[in-house]
């Protein structure tokens, strides 16, 4: 397994499959929620943060 650590908090994890001959790809990404008001509002910003990070690796 190859691991990035990106700058912004954005942690990638890259492996191969064990049954199939393709490669999986794992994205996680977190924030911080002060009031639970603001789960639609951050919970948006993570999706977007992930899109972005496929696009930006052409998957």
């Amino acid at each position: 397994m190859i691991q990035f650590f990106l700058a912004n908090g954005t942690k990638i994890s890259v492996r191969p499959s064990g049954t199939e001959p393709k490669i999986k790809f794992y994205f996680s990404t977190s924030t911080t929620m002060k009031e639970t008001s603001q789960f639609p509002g951050l919970w948006q910003e993570l999706e977007d943060h992930i899109d972005a990070v496929i696009k930006d690796m052409n998957l």
